[in-house]
């Protein structure tokens, strides 16, 4: 009972984490979908005209 309660709590943090880094990881690419996006909408030439 003992082991099988800490392997529960074990899956619970593990989650949690997972759960948490995936969050952070898509407001980051949110975050780099917008700012690309202001970039094209105020400087389309400068910064795509590197790029492409």
């Amino acid at each position: 009972m003992h082991n099988g309660k800490l392997y529960l709590i074990h899956i619970i943090c593990n989650t949690t984490f997972y759960l948490f880094l995936f969050q952070m990881w898509r407001g980051a690419l949110a975050e780099l979908v917008a700012t690309t996006c202001l970039m094209y909408l105020f400087e389309p030439k400068s910064i795509f005209g590197k790029i492409l």
